[in-house]
């Protein structure tokens, strides 16, 4: 007998933690930034969301060397497009990376060392999923793509 498939309803069901790994919420462009629109769909989903920088990854532990991420909870706030986005809450700390669903790395350019250390860490993680994966982050970013085909 074929095992019945889960319906729509049944995959909505189970909620899951989101980590957005961004520029410096200053450097945000608040009205357009598509991360933050992305966040505030997940969070209108009822998903859990977290907010961090590039700086705020770090490996700790001699023996363990576990990443961690130091965190703001997101909300879901008011926008001029009457679309549902993300706006920075309260500190929440330091938490292992492991602990979250998915973290979303959307740093922008230039790749220099500061973009490149966090992603590397960030690869070394098990069970939590990056978006997109360290190999692809770190050889094929979807801000430099237009070099590969010779595009302005």
């Amino acid at each position: 007998m074929p095992k019945p498939r889960k319906t729509l309803g049944a995959r909505r069901a189970k909620k899951k933690s989101f980590v957005w790994i961004t520029d410096p919420w200053a450097e945000l462009d608040q009205a357009n930034d598509t991360t933050l629109r992305l966040a505030g769909e997940a969070i209108a989903l009822g998903h859990t969301c977290y907010w961090c920088t590039a700086r705020d990854v770090s490996l700790e532990g001699e023996k363990t060397q576990t990443v961690f991420l130091n965190l703001h909870q997101l909300e879901l706030g008011p926008s001029e497009s009457g679309n549902p986005t993300a706006k920075l809450g309260g500190e929440v700390g330091s938490k292992s990376a492991s602990e979250f669903d998915q973290l979303h790395y959307r740093v922008d350019p230039p790749v220099t060392l500061a973009y490149l250390q966090p992603v590397q860490l960030l690869g070394r993680i098990k069970g939590s999923e990056l978006v997109n994966p360290a190999s692809v982050l770190l050889t094929q970013n979807e801000k430099l793509i237009s070099t590969a085909l010779g595009l302005p």
